[in-house]
C-alpha cells in the first residue's frame, strides 16, 4: 500500500530504506531521543532493522502500523507512526523530528494531518498520544492538534536507564 498525505509545507509518504541516512541522523542522536522509550539507535543497522520492518508493514494485506515520512523542502525530516487497535478502533501515535527542525511547526502540522486521515480514512474512534512527563515540545504538540489530557498517573521505563519515569497520555476523539 502507499499513501500520501500532504499539508501546507509537508509530504508525508511510507518510511523505507531510502531514508536510512537522513532517519539515523535524528533516530541516534542522543539528546534528540533522549525522551523516546525505544531510542536511540546505536548502530546503523538497528536503525535499517527499523526501516525495513516498516517497509515490510506497509506491504501487508491489512495495514495497522502506518509509519510515515514528513518531507520538507529541505528533504527528510522526520516521522510520524500510527499504530492500529482494529478490535478497539483506537490508535496511539508517535513522531520524531530533526533536531535541526525544532520549534517551526512542523511536527504538529504532520500529526493534525495523520489524525485526520485516521478519523476520515481508517474509520477510528479516537487518537492517543503517550510522552515522558518533562518532554515538553512532544505535549505542546498534543495540545495543538486538540487533544485533551486522559491520563498522568502512569510510567514508562527508560531503556537508557532502566528506570521508572513518569508519562503522560493525551487523547482525542472524532468528532
Amino acid at each position: 500500500m502507499y499513501i500520501e498525505l500532504k499539508t501546507e509545507r509537508l509530504l508525508l509518504c511510507p518510511i523505507s530504506t531510502k531514508y536510512l541516512l537522513s532517519t539515523h541522523e535524528y533516530a541516534s542522536d542522543i539528546e534528540n531521543t533522549k525522551y523516546m522509550e525505544n531510542l536511540p539507535n546505536k548502530t546503523i543497522d538497528e536503525t535499517r532493522h527499523y526501516l525495513e520492518g516498516a517497509e515490510k508493514s506497509w506491504n501487508n494485506d491489512i495495514v495497522t502500523v502506518f509509519e510515515f515520512a514528513l518531507i520538507s523542502k529541505d528533504g527528510h525530516i522526520g516521522a510520524v507512526g500510527l499504530y492500529l487497535d482494529t478490535e478497539s478502533k483506537d490508535a496511539e501515535i508517535g513522531w520524531i523530528i530533526n533536531a535541526r527542525y525544532h520549534n517551526m511547526g512542523y511536527m504538529s502540522e504532520a500529526v493534525k494531518e495523520v489524525i485526520r486521515f485516521a478519523f476520515e480514512n481508517l474509520g477510528l474512534k479516537s487518537v492517543y498520544a503517550k510522552c515522558d512527563q518533562e518532554n515538553k515540545a512532544s505535549e505542546r504538540v498534543m495540545q495543538k492538534v486538540g487533544m485533551k489530557m486522559v491520563s498522568n498517573d502512569t510510567s514508562r521505563i527508560d531503556r537508557k536507564t532502566g528506570i521508572s519515569k513518569k508519562e503522560y497520555r493525551y487523547s482525542i476523539k472524532r468528532e
